[in-house]
């Protein structure tokens, strides 16, 4: 293992971690866009997770003029190893996690900091532009009660843009036997711990699709990785559930397959423990798993309503609307992948929400 870099002698507020295999493509963008934030008071460790192409060699230059980085360069370990090495390697206060192909705004560390001391939370992480091979905006649950929410459908926190304390970083770490949703389970055992987790409603990174990501590579093994998540978290919030039904559960929302009514009792008791942000994370994440459901299931329109009107809850013209969506998709039995399917979608789920 080779270490190369200056360390202050100050320890600076925050530890930017940025682990990179194989990233000279898009290396430089990644790094300038971290030496360029508002919020100087940082060192940048870059972890080359055994790379073979020129990103060592990319992370030097860049290191020679500039004390703030740190580089470590070893053999090939995997990405939750680097993660926790750099955790080990941070000396800040916080620490603030890099992917090697995105791109930071100037403003991101600056508006992350300022809000953590605002909210008093653990973990932050901010909204994200996808550019690339496509382009899109997304937004993430404002309160620690919404992110709970979330984690029952995905991440609460997009990784890229997490930054929180390190103490709350060493104390769970990344397990380094889940494969390529590595985040995700950090994420439920970081709420399982009660770690408080919070966004900023701006974006703050520009998150970059390529078909060589992790998300693109490993699908089928990152599936299995995120029911197993998913799971825990599903019985965290319903522990009467059985193996059988949570297993059903998991698979109708992360296969999109199965009907909506296996979901019905689940989403019921969920939707009244549900109030404010919560309630829209929810209904939102909802609607979204009936939307790939319903093209083989006749009765998704029929099932939403009586999930939003269930107990004392009551319609909104949203709500009808995103019956009618669900309603066209039945009817149609439009593929999920197709235009109009994509366009009803994001249509419907973005009605008085901001997260599309």
């Amino acid at each position: 293992m080779q270490k190369t870099g200056y360390f202050l002698d100050d320890i600076p507020k925050v530890s930017v971690v940025l682990p990179v295999y194989n990233g000279e493509k898009y290396l430089e963008e990644a790094i300038t866009s971290i030496l360029t934030q508002t919020f100087s008071d940082f060192e940048l460790i870059i972890i080359d997770d055994g790379s073979t192409d020129d990103t060592c060699s990319i992370a030097k230059h860049y290191a020679d003029s500039d004390p703030r980085i740190v580089i470590v360069s070893r053999q090939h370990r995997g990405l939750s190893a680097s993660l926790n090495e750099g955790i080990d390697l941070a000396r800040g206060e916080w620490i603030a996690r890099m992917d090697a192909d995105d791109i930071a705004l100037p403003d991101r560390l600056s508006k992350q900091i300022n809000h953590l001391q605002q909210t008093q939370a653990d973990f932050c992480g901010g909204g994200i532009e996808y550019f690339g091979n496509w382009t899109a905006q997304r937004f993430y649950p404002n309160t620690h009660e919404a992110c709970g929410i979330q984690i029952l459908f995905s991440v609460p926190i997009a990784h890229p843009t997490a930054l929180g304390k390190r103490s709350a970083f060493v104390k769970i770490r990344y397990d380094e036997r889940i494969l390529h949703c590595e985040d995700y389970d950090f994420w439920q055992r970081a709420w399982s711990m009660k770690y408080r987790m919070t966004n900023v409603s701006d974006i703050i990174l520009r998150y970059r699709i390529h078909d060589y990501q992790v998300s693109s590579c490993y699908k089928d093994v990152r599936s299995h990785g995120v029911n197993l998540v998913r799971k825990r978290h599903w019985k965290a919030w319903l522990p009467e559930l059985d193996c059988d039904a949570l297993t059903l559960i998991v698979e109708t929302i992360g296969k999109s397959h199965g009907k909506t009514a296996d979901l019905m009792p689940a989403l019921v008791k969920l939707l009244d423990q549900c109030s404010g942000e919560s309630k829209d994370i929810f209904l939102f994440n909802s609607f979204r798993t009936f939307c790939r459901l319903a093209g083989h299931d006749p009765l998704a329109a029929k099932n939403w309503l009586s999930l939003v009107t269930s107990g004392s809850n009551k319609y909104h013209g949203r709500d009808i609307l995103r019956a009618l969506v669900l309603m066209i998709l039945s009817i149609t039995r439009l593929n999920e992948n197709s235009s109009l399917s994509q366009y009803l979608r994001r249509f419907g789920a973005g009605l008085n929400s901001d997260f599309v």
